[in-house]
């Protein structure tokens, strides 16, 4: 049974696969800059419709009961109401503060951060994403992946088991290297003693200690909607690095046994018994021991 051919072609598909899923979780990292505002803005705007919905309540309940009870009612809802601060104006006020350009109190993407320390980080954040996924994509679809499905049926100059060989070689370390590097960002954030504290006990080490019962009821909601954005802001770091950093490291862990295909694999592909076919057909021609030449 041809083991080794078969090992060959399994990691080839994972390979293909892994190249692809590379490219999908790179290409959502490169929203990461903008998810983080919208993370950060949903807490604040989250946070203001509690208190305003308290304020609210607490206007109510001062309203003198009588004829004037209904329409003070509505006077206090409309108060609040008309002070509404959504995600939107969150965020080009962020990106006011960030020296960004922007027009408009309420489209942030009229924002023009040219030149500006947040316009660099969104550019340059996007490059290195869409860079990370082409690298695996061409190195581990088109180098490794499609070359080892390839050689285990036919032998191509181009296209053999020593090529894949080296190319692992050359990617396999590359690979490992940027795996392991976004797999110890995700595992710092989950294993951290300091950052795991802080996410579940946030609530309480957040909220003031000697407070009036009516303070109290706001405190708690700016608490709430601050804590939820920041474990949901810590799970999309996590889960974005694992997503890149796993099928980087599977494929360099294949890549790395791919090195060794040219030697333990050898024997069980096309490419030798090609070879030895063209071996037995070929007929040497003997040379003769005296030259004459012709006048």
């Amino acid at each position: 049974m041809a083991v080794g051919r078969y090992w060959i072609l399994i990691s080839g598909i994972i390979l293909m696969m892994l190249g692809i899923v590379v490219v999908a979780t790179s290409y959502s990292a490169a929203d990461f800059v903008q998810s983080t505002f919208n993370t950060v803005c949903s807490t604040v705007t989250d946070s203001n419709a509690c208190i305003s919905a308290q304020a609210t309540a607490d206007c109510e309940k001062q309203c003198p009961p009588g004829a004037g009870q209904k329409e003070c009612n509505v006077n206090c809802q409309s108060h609040f109401s008309t002070q509404v601060y959504t995600s939107e104006m969150c965020e080009v006020s962020i990106r006011s503060g960030a020296g960004c350009a922007c027009p408009s109190d309420e489209d942030p993407s009229q924002c023009d951060c040219s030149g500006q320390i947040l316009g660099y980080l969104e550019q340059y954040w996007r490059i290195a994403c869409m860079a990370l996924g082409a690298l695996g994509l061409v190195g581990a679809t088109f180098f490794t992946g499609l070359p080892a499905i390839i050689l285990t049926y036919r032998h191509y100059r181009c296209c053999n088991v020593t090529c894949f060989s080296v190319m692992s070689g050359i990617l396999f370390l590359i690979f490992l290297i940027i795996g392991a590097a976004f797999i110890s960002i995700s595992v710092a954030f989950k294993s951290s003693s300091t950052v795991k504290d802080f996410l579940n006990n946030c609530e309480a080490d957040l909220s003031p200690s000697s407070t009036s019962a009516d303070t109290k009821k706001y405190t708690d909601c700016a608490t709430e909607s601050f804590c939820k954005g920041i474990r949901s802001l810590s799970n999309d770091i996590v889960m974005k690095s694992l997503g890149v950093g796993i099928p980087y490291f599977v494929s360099g862990a294949l890549m790395l046994f791919g090195m060794y295909a040219c030697c333990c694999c050898y024997h069980d592909l096309p490419q030798k018994q090609k070879l030895q076919a063209e071996e037995g057909q070929t007929d040497v021609e003997e040379i003769p021991d005296e030259i004459t030449f012709r006048e």
